[in-house]
């Protein structure tokens, strides 16, 4: 994942013109969420099979790694620059706020471009009264000429919006080699430090994501519950935090301070935190992968814990693969079981490695549906 990038705003410069080429306005790493490792695989997946890309990124963060043609931020009026002077084929939107969602898909309607949205979940704020999708988003999903859901959950959530079919299409892709090699110093040095005990790893992208109402969505301080517990129970295992945006605010920063103490109080050295670092290569090295979400898409993370070969848990919160062990979403109590019993069945298990293509061979083939 290394390579220079142009750090221009929007390119005033046309971009290339090809039939097999695809404009994806996504957000691009860092932060290594489940979405911009999504799209930077799958960019780079589709560039290997002889299609150009066009990376347009979204967000708040600009990305460091990669290469972007150009970083529209969350800007109205960049989303419609970029979309406006692109040559592609294709725009592929994926999981924007819904108001840019609609400008984007607007935009490439009026120039003939073909489009597809990906949605990764539906954020509460955006149903209305918990049944339907606010108006931005339906005329967006009305407008797109294929609409991708990651799972049967957020397929029935979109229903009611999409003219055509939606094609459920996961949205985990293998990593790279280069990807599991490139283990951040801090946690190298953590790893020859804290022992040999297996590893529960827990992964949050933001402590109080806006889009989830300043919730604790991703369930840190239930799995600081259950860790706790499972150390009164006698278990021996290191804990890995990874937390992809830094606090923000006095708010996160307060939360942040003290489920680390209560962690660091019951674990002592065993403890690892890291902010910002990139998941993949601490994952290949864990045995225990916990996914204690109140609402979720199709984690990437949960998908790449099983391909890497750990035991993963996760809440019931939507529907999970299988092989994944669940918990009630709002039980500790349980989790900390489930924890307990994967420790203790930890040693001797066999990873494997599985280099799945389905998810890329199924984006080429919605992708040639539409130049037909």
């Amino acid at each position: 994942m290394k390579g220079p990038i142009n750090r221009n705003r929007v390119s005033r410069k046309p971009l290339i013109t090809t039939k097999r080429s695809v404009l994806f306005l996504a957000p691009f790493p860092p932060p290594f969420g489940g979405i911009s490792v999504h799209a930077y695989r799958l960019a780079a997946g589709l560039e290997q099979s002889g299609w150009i890309v066009n990376r347009v990124a979204a967000g708040r963060t600009e990305p460091t790694r990669g290469t972007t043609t150009t970083f529209v931020s969350n800007s109205v009026i960049r989303h419609a620059l970029a979309v406006a002077r692109a040559r592609d084929t294709i725009v592929h939107i994926h999981d924007r706020i819904s108001v840019l969602t609609f400008l984007a898909c607007a935009t490439a309607k009026l120039r003939r471009m073909r489009v597809v949205i990906t949605k990764h979940g539906v954020p509460r704020r955006i149903l209305r009264n918990g049944d339907g999708v606010d108006i931005f988003l339906a005329g967006a999903l009305r407008m797109a000429d294929q609409v991708i859901a990651v799972n049967t959950h957020v397929e029935e959530l979109l229903r009611p919006y999409v003219r055509k079919s939606i094609q459920i299409c996961p949205a985990y892709l293998p990593p790279s080699n280069e990807e599991l090699e490139a283990l951040n110093p801090a946690v190298s040095e953590w790893l020859g430090q804290s022992g040999h005990a297996p590893i529960v790893m827990l992964m949050v992208y933001r402590l109080l994501p806006p889009v989830f109402q300043r919730q604790d969505v991703y369930g840190l301080s239930l799995a600081r519950k259950a860790i706790v517990e499972a150390v009164a129970r006698g278990s021996d295992f290191r804990f890995a935090l990874l937390l992809a945006c830094p606090p923000e605010g006095g708010e996160e920063q307060s939360i942040w301070r003290r489920e680390i103490e209560l962690l660091r109080s019951a674990l002592g050295p065993r403890l690892g935190v890291f902010v910002g670092a990139f998941a993949p290569p601490l994952l290949a090295r864990t045995e225990i992968l916990i996914r204690p979400t109140l609402t979720d898409g199709d984690a990437v993370s949960i998908r790449e814990g099983l391909d890497l070969g750990c035991q993963v848990i996760a809440s019931n919160a939507v529907p999970r693969p299988d092989c994944v062990l669940v918990h009630d979403k709002a039980d500790s109590d349980q989790l900390a079981t489930l924890i307990v019993a994967a420790i203790a069945r930890a040693p001797g298990r066999v990873r494997r490695r599985e280099r799945d293509s389905t998810t890329l061979k199924k984006h080429i083939g919605i992708y040639e549906s539409l130049l037909t």
